[in-house]
């Protein structure tokens, strides 16, 4: 075990079945993130990118290999050790910001501390600070509906670090935005990360991206290799 690493990934290896076919997408991968390093995983579409970062968050499972957060393995937790894990320590991002269209702004970021108990003038005092860090401030009250991709997709980074996450992993975060918009997401994105200590994993394909990151790693041929 790496006791610097707040993320390791140890010989994982992942495959699918497609009709006839196995397809390997993953080949005894060894990855480790120390805390508070912005990586980013780099590699054509295929490769199997998404396939990891699944992985590491918890939402799938490797075939072989294992995934501790903060030294503890996913494969050992149970289902709700895991969610618990999900929610306390793991931040999520994806291209596509999926809030929940119902709630607004305000409600969409304390819905973590909501789901974990935190009382709700806690839960909401939190969140609007949060929205604040991103930027937000005046938007609290708004439902997605009424926001911009750009704000949107600010919500979502606020909504995956309300908890004070060891990681955050990212998918494509901005590859659903025009490159101004792009360009201060990943600003904000970063500037959070660094004040708050939280690591990013984030799979991209913008290269501007990955060149601003501590570290840039790509996969290829199921394996990580140094960019």
């Amino acid at each position: 075990m790496n006791e610097g690493a707040v993320l390791e990934c140890r010989g994982v290896s992942k495959s699918f079945v497609q009709g006839p076919e196995v397809l390997s997408v993953l080949r005894e991968v060894d990855f480790d993130v120390a805390r508070g390093e912005r990586v980013a995983v780099v590699g054509r579409s295929g490769s199997g990118k998404s396939t990891l970062l699944h992985i590491l968050g918890g939402l799938a499972d490797p075939d072989r290999g294992v995934v501790r957060i903060e030294g503890r393995s996913v494969a050992e937790m149970g289902p709700n050790a895991r969610a618990r894990l999900r929610s306390e320590r793991l931040g999520f991002v994806y291209q596509f910001h999926h809030l929940l269209p119902e709630f607004t702004a305000l409600e969409n970021v304390a819905m973590p501390l909501l789901l974990a108990g935190v009382a709700p003038a806690d839960s909401a005092q939190r969140a609007e600070a949060m929205l604040g860090a991103v930027e937000l401030a005046q938007r609290t009250s708004h439902l997605p509906s009424e926001l911009s991709g750009g704000e949107r997709q600010r919500v979502a980074i606020a909504r995956a670090l309300i908890a004070n996450p060891a990681v955050v992993l990212a998918d494509e975060p901005t590859g659903n935005l025009d490159r101004e918009t792009a360009e201060r997401v990943f600003e904000v994105m970063m500037t959070l990360a660094e004040r708050s200590g939280t690591a990013f994993v984030v799979v991209t394909h913008d290269t501007a991206i990955a060149q601003r990151m501590d570290r840039s790693v790509s996969l290829r041929d199921g394996g990580i290799h140094a960019s």
